[in-house]
């Protein structure tokens, strides 16, 4: 917004072209307006991304991959993780393992093309791992599922028990929050949410995001999470709920379409 406004004059024309916006937010729609934007070819949508589906195959999935994989360990499934946050986590599972021992960590990098250089890291902390292109060998506790394959992470979230989404411990913005929540997870998230503000918020304000800042932070959070079951589900059951209550979008956009083709 803020470069755009530099040359608000020219994006004032392109906006002038449009047929209709669909803004994510109030928020957005104010800024667009503020370039210039007609009010009434501006719309308010929502997000997009509280229109996952939770289907009844993923859920089948995700029992497999426990009943495969994990057995009767607690599972934390680290999601999305960038660069530099690879060591933070698995300092923080040896303080978890110390409280909780049966348990296991999934982690899923947001690029598998970084697959070897996590693996390195999870050697050199001293973990034994496993690579998910290496099929369903069960873990053991306080070992490390490597998810080196696209499009798995879904699946390992409705395995899973705990989540804590990458880029936000490291200065990256953040990724989406709403995959974890909407299969009923407590999700942890460091203080780099800029890319996710507006669901950050909201999951902060239901109580189903734990903030947290370092491998101690990390730790203290999910020993807390994992070892009080009841309030865990409870938490995993509201953010499912906030998912759920949010839907929309997607139905609103596909009637905006539609309403201006009508008209053409």
């Amino acid at each position: 917004f803020g470069r755009y406004a530099k040359y608000r004059r020219l994006v004032q024309r392109a906006l002038a072209c449009t047929t209709a916006i669909a803004a994510q937010t109030e928020a957005d729609a104010a800024r667009f307006q503020a370039l210039g934007a007609e009010s009434a070819r501006l719309s308010v949508m929502g997000n997009l991304k509280f229109d996952i589906q939770v289907t009844e195959e993923l859920l089948a999935a995700g029992r497999t991959l426990r009943a495969k994989l994990f057995g009767d360990n607690a599972v934390w499934v680290a999601g999305s993780t960038r660069e530099g946050e690879e060591p933070i986590l698995l300092e923080a599972f040896r303080k978890l393992l110390e409280k909780e021992p049966k348990t296991v960590l999934v982690l899923a990098p947001r690029h598998p093309e970084r697959a070897n250089a996590v693996a390195d890291a999870v050697t050199e902390a001293g973990f034994t791992f496993r690579r998910r292109s290496n099929g369903d060998t069960p873990l053991r506790a306080g070992e490390v599922l490597l998810v080196d394959l696209l499009g798995q992470l879904m699946r390992f979230y409705a395995a899973g028990d705990l989540a804590f989404v990458g880029g936000t411990l490291v200065p990256v913005g953040g990724h989406n929050l709403l995959e974890a929540a909407a299969l009923g997870l407590p999700v942890l998230a460091g203080p780099h949410l800029s890319n996710v503000e507006d669901v950050a918020e909201m999951m902060r304000e239901a109580g189903v995001l734990t903030p947290v800042r370092d491998a101690d932070s990390l730790a203290a959070a999910a020993v807390w999470l994992l070892h009080d079951t009841a309030t865990r589900k409870s938490l995993g059951e509201v953010a499912r709920g906030k998912v759920a209550a949010n839907r929309g979008a997607l139905d609103r956009a596909f009637a905006l379409i539609e309403n201006r083709l009508g008209r053409r």
